[in-house]
């Protein structure tokens, strides 16, 4: 009797267990059933996305990044430079207006004067501008002349110096050359030595000897200055246009 007893406890706890298979089974159905349902209405996603493949856009140079932004005209705002052996001068635009002065050392003193400017230095001063166009070359120009040119070059500069730059006396960095780009707090375009004084004329209203221009451009100040010199010697001038 006891062994009968037992026998039905058994039975019964295997149609509990298959009663709880059969709902877990109908279960597991009915989720599979809503989910194919659910996701019926979706368009289906490709394995590409479509953005995927567009170009990515190119990374410019801090050289290019620099150009970029400067694109356009800038004009004329000052000048500066010595001459002789203590000669100091200054050309200064304020207010849409030129004017000029110097300083020179007389019996142990330095001493200003002004600088008269003629009609012809104003024109000159008036027209002379720096441009970058939109291919990132740059251009110096006085009265719709181009006068130097510098085209892009990713790695490089313009570079026509004849001496090496260590004999020249403070206004070439010795360490420039043709693979210069950014040194220090400039960004170095153009450099030429031994140029025809026919070549420099446009500058003769500042009064100093130059058969030399450098042109660079300050990072920090986001200013082009084009400096006019004498190779074999101290005389110097330098543009700022802005």
């Amino acid at each position: 009797l006891m062994g009968f007893v037992q026998g039905i406890k058994i039975v019964s706890m295997f149609k509990i267990a298959f009663q709880l298979l059969v709902v877990i089974f109908f279960a597991s159905l009915l989720v599979a059933c809503n989910s194919s349902s659910t996701n019926a209405g979706e368009k289906p996603s490709d394995s590409l996305n479509v953005s995927s493949l567009a170009p990515a856009e190119p990374v410019m140079s801090p050289k290019q990044t620099l150009l970029k932004a400067a694109i356009g005209a800038h004009a004329l705002q000052s000048i500066y430079g010595s001459m002789g052996a203590n000669t100091m001068f200054d050309f200064v635009l304020e207010n849409g207006k030129w004017s000029a002065s110097g300083s020179a050392i007389s019996n142990a003193t330095r001493e200003a004067y002004d600088i008269d400017l003629s009609e012809d230095a104003l024109q000159k001063l008036e027209s002379m501008k720096m441009e970058v166009a939109e291919d990132l070359s740059v251009t110096f120009s006085c009265e719709e002349e181009s006068i130097y040119s510098a085209p892009f070059k990713e790695k490089g500069m313009s570079y026509f110096l004849q001496k090496a730059p260590g004999d020249f006396i403070g206004s070439i960095p010795k360490e420039l050359n043709d693979t210069t780009t950014i040194s220090g707090d400039y960004l170095y375009l153009y450099a030429k030595d031994q140029i025809a004084e026919a070549d420099m004329q446009v500058f003769d209203f500042i009064g100093i000897v130059c058969d030399a221009v450098l042109l660079r451009y300050n990072c920090r100040t986001k200013e082009f200055e084009l400096t006019v010199f004498y190779a074999d010697c101290c005389e110097n001038a330098t543009l700022v246009f802005k």
